[in-house]
């Protein structure tokens, strides 16, 4: 963990907004800030360090697992611990987390100081560190892996849950903590909606089928999807739509650079598509920020106009969804570079 950057980070924004610290209450948050997870507690991050209250159920792993001078690690013991912990810190004003809160969090919180103010927090995970990168990296490697297996496994007859089922149990197989998101399969004419739930569908022989999946590895995420057939395509408006969809996502890999709003690429992403028969078949965004969430920030779309920032990690994910036909989605998790981007996903063939 690079505490030392994160806490600049931190510092930087608490000087902004003149307050004394900032709560994490999210476990995304405090997983980020500390590198332990847990599914409850507090880190309070002042301009000297971190403070990380955690329950019995967790005290004694996160004292053998963080070894740094700039985090103190207490147990919560009931909310008087969290009340000593504000008033022992002379903390009067507290940053929130404006995306996370509850309002019974922000109630308790109002007791105890002065000021609260509501901040958004996602922009705080926007780059990554080296090691950050790193976990990203194996986390897609596992979901390369586990696609390759099931494009040499996926046969005619097989439901879209049994491979749904199956993307699941290799990418435990091959290292992964748990799924990042339920696995999308989806056959033939059901490729048609995005966001498809696998269904009892068998799938047949000359069929497109989409599969969108992901993994998480130290609590890092990936995000990848591919579109291929299964046999001989027999459906020729598809398989010219593929190839539109695949120059759209090349076109946005090559559009990735430091800089360049995330607007930016969204609109070369979908001009490529806009000028063809297909303009009226790209309904969703062109891409997200990928990190401990599977969805954060930065965002490739139309409303982002925002610069993207070299290593942030994002994907570019073009597709054309044909009512009563099908679809094709070619995802890629992309590094923002300073002069353009390196393709995480670069080992899985489209």
């Amino acid at each position: 963990m690079n505490y030392k950057r994160k806490l600049n980070i931190i510092n930087d924004l608490l000087i902004k907004t003149n307050c004394d610290a900032i709560i994490f209450i999210s476990n995304q948050n405090r997983y980020w800030i500390s590198g332990f997870d847990s599914s409850f507690g507090y880190a309070i991050v002042n301009k000297t360090g971190i403070i990380l209250l955690v329950d019995g159920r967790y005290y004694e792993k996160a004292k053998s697992i963080i070894n740094s001078d700039l985090v103190n690690i207490i147990e919560y013991k009931s909310i008087n611990t969290l009340s000593e912990v504000i008033k022992q810190n002379n903390i009067k004003s507290i940053l929130v987390e404006s995306e996370y809160i509850k309002y019974d969090e922000y109630s308790l919180l109002e007791k105890m100081v002065e000021k609260i103010l509501p901040t958004p927090t996602k922009s705080l995970r926007i780059i990554k560190d080296k090691n950050e990168l790193l976990m990203i990296q194996k986390a897609t490697n596992i979901a390369i892996k586990t696609l390759k297996w099931l494009k040499q496994n996926i046969k005619p007859g097989m439901t879209e849950i049994e491979v749904a089922n199956l993307s699941y149990k290799k990418m435990l197989d091959f290292g992964a903590e748990k799924q990042s998101f339920d696995t999308i399969v989806a056959s033939g004419v059901n490729g048609a909606y995005p966001h498809h739930r696998p269904t009892n569908k068998v799938i047949n022989e000359g069929e497109f089928i989409t599969i969108d999946m992901g993994c998480v590895y130290k609590g890092y995420c990936s995000d990848i999807t591919r579109t291929f057939c299964i046999g001989k395509p027999n459906n020729e408006l598809l398989k010219e739509a593929y190839d539109v969809v695949l120059q759209a996502n090349i076109n946005g890999i090559n559009a990735v650079k430091n800089g360049l709003t995330g607007s930016q690429v969204d609109k070369i992403v979908r001009d490529t598509i806009s000028n063809t028969k297909f303009k009226d078949y790209f309904v969703h965004s062109t891409g997200h920020g990928v990190g401990i969430d599977v969805h954060e920030l930065p965002n490739v779309s139309k409303t982002y106009n925002n610069k993207l920032f070299t290593n942030s990690v994002i994907t570019i994910e073009p597709g054309i969804y044909i009512p009563n036909v099908g679809g094709i989605r070619i995802e890629d998790m992309v590094l923002v570079t300073n002069d353009g981007s390196i393709v995480l996903t670069r080992n899985m063939e489209k």
